[in-house]
């Protein structure tokens, strides 16, 4: 079963089949969110979701994002999109889907309204050049993706405007919780040893080793504590790619009910 035919039901498409639930609801434990519980319909094609800041379907009391979409008759995203953030009204995102694809621009932009990133797709796959700022409006980077899955450094800036990458070739850092990232740039891509260290003391953080692009091996020697988020290696996709949280916006993944309010304390 797929879960965006709840939504097909709710909007008045018709989907087949009438299901009355998401798939493996039994097996979801009861303090997990219904889809349900994690949109508005608008009109019939017409939809507001509600994620969190990760992109995970939350009910509206607990969002901090809303997105504005149409959605076709098979349930998917087609048309223009638009994202806000709940706290203050600003624009996050906009761009368009094509039955279910990401198709055409894309902006993204900072919690102030900024503009962060102009990036551009072809049916769900990354084209072209990506370009980013930072939040003072210098430049900060020029991603190429002539290979949807091999994407490329072109140009990359310090915060001062000082180039450090050009024509692919230069070094690249980012400062990130209190760590900085940093290493080399051969032909667009990550080569030899990168490091990651604690920007007070310098001590390292974490340690990876790429060939001509390719992730070979990593070591964090941060000591976790309990329930810390670590930073990961970049096993994935380059260092110098920003995490696309938006992407899951499409997958509807489900997240927790809203926590209960503690009445005030008399």
């Amino acid at each position: 079963m797929n879960k965006i035919i709840i939504l097909c039901a709710a909007v008045g498409f018709s989907c087949g089949q009438g299901w009355a639930q998401a798939p493996n609801a039994a097996r979801q434990p009861p303090a997990r969110a219904t889809l349900q519980q994690c949109y508005r319909a608008l009109s019939r094609d017409s939809v507001v979701f509600f994620y969190d800041a990760y992109y995970t379907l939350v009910p509206p009391g607990c969002a901090a994002i809303r997105r504005h979409a149409r959605v076709d008759s098979a349930g998917a995203f087609h048309g223009v999109v638009q994202d806000y953030q709940l706290s203050n009204n600003v624009l996050l995102l906009s761009g368009a889907y094509r039955h279910g694809r990401k198709q055409g621009v894309f902006e993204l932009f900072y919690s102030d309204g900024e503009p962060a990133a102009r990036v551009r797709y072809h049916e769900g796959k990354p084209v072209g050049d990506w370009a980013y700022w930072y939040h003072s409006g210098q430049p900060r980077q020029v991603v190429r993706f002539e290979q949807p899955e091999r994407p490329t450094l072109q140009r990359f800036w310090a915060v001062d405007g000082k180039p450090l990458v050009v024509n692919g070739t230069g070094q690249w850092q980012q400062d990130e919780a209190g760590t900085r990232q940093e290493g080399a740039i051969r032909n667009g891509v990550p080569d030899g040893q990168w490091t990651r260290r604690y920007i007070q003391g310098r001590q390292p953080y974490s340690v990876e080793y790429f060939d001509k692009g390719t992730f070979r091996k990593g070591t964090i020697f941060h000591e976790a504590e309990p329930g810390e988020y670590v930073l990961p290696l970049d096993a994935e996709q380059p260092p110098f790619m920003d995490a696309e949280d938006y992407d899951r916006a499409e997958a509807l993944v489900l997240g927790a009910l809203c926590p209960p309010v503690s009445p005030p304390v008399k």
